[in-house]
């Protein structure tokens, strides 16, 4: 039975046998089975318990091909699930300054929330998908701009303060909503699925712009009720007293437990010279 390690030396490991296997070249099968070692302990005891998120960091000054080194890291972790209708399973989450000055008006409806500079919009990953991914894993390329702080918000205790607080309206999120497929397949447009589900294990799924686009377009109207309960939920996660926040510098990756944990990230400046860049994979 292997070791628990504590979080510090997990992540001296982790820094070890990612630079062994890159740096050398090297296809070693002892070094990657640890790395998946480790990284079952990480999935265990953090992911699935305690904050539900976990934070590592390449240590050193020497952050050389740092891309490569978090593709890497992420392939302990499980199958990578392909994040648009290209299946492209590494995306830089980083302001397209083009289209957010093209869609000014209407970036809610048109650009999925990793291509604009915004805040708020507290969501889970892959949301218009049957299957969200389990795991959302982010790499810190760059973050030396104004603003930019990751928020993460548990979704098991929000539904719990909103079954507190409006007993009635909580089960209205376990009724289907219809969610845009912003970015996938355009033959199925939409996903109907509820945002809590509840029954073999806790699941939330969200992001509110998809909802309402999704009704938009296809010329529904939320009830009064529906309304309601998106705005009760939106208020909760916005309140900074549900939220943890932190500000990733280049070299962090947070892996999140994606079916429980929503997350946002505050309103950040574009800066051409020096974006805010993280890498976003997704796995099973």
């Amino acid at each position: 039975m292997n070791k628990i390690l504590k979080t510090k030396e997990i992540n001296a490991e982790l820094n070890y046998i990612v630079s062994n296997l890159y740096n050398f070249s090297t296809n070693s099968i002892e070094l990657k089975k640890r790395g998946k070692e480790l990284a079952h302990q990480i999935t265990d005891n953090y992911l699935k318990k305690n904050d539900l998120y976990y934070v590592f960091k390449f240590k050193g000054k020497n952050l050389n091909k740092l891309k490569d080194k978090i593709i890497l890291f992420s392939s302990f972790f499980g199958k990578t699930v392909g994040q648009n209708f290209k299946n492209e399973k590494f995306i830089e989450v980083s302001p397209d300054k083009k289209k957010i000055q093209k869609y000014k008006k209407i970036q809610d409806e048109k650009l999925r929330y990793h291509q604009t500079n915004k805040g708020g919009s507290i969501h889970t990953d892959g949301p218009q998908l049957n299957l969200p991914p389990k795991i959302l894993i982010m790499g810190c390329l760059n973050n030396k701009v104004r603003g930019g702080h990751t928020i993460l918000v548990n979704g098991i205790r929000i539904f719990g303060n909103l079954k507190k607080k409006y007993p009635n309206l909580a089960r209205v999120f376990k009724k289907n909503f219809y969610f845009e497929r912003r970015g996938f397949e355009k033959k199925n447009q939409y996903l109907f699925k509820p945002i809590f589900e509840n029954k073999n294990s806790f699941k939330m799924r969200y992001l509110s712009e998809y909802i309402t686009t999704a009704y938009k377009n296809k010329n529904l109207k939320l009830s009064k009720k529906r309304r309601r309960a998106l705005e009760v939920l939106n208020r909760e996660l916005e309140n900074k007293k549900n939220q943890r926040r932190l500000k990733m510098q280049r070299g962090d990756i947070i892996l999140i437990n994606n079916h429980i944990i929503a997350h946002g990230r505050t309103s950040f400046s574009i800066d051409n010279n020096n974006k805010r860049k993280l890498l976003r994979i997704w796995t099973n």
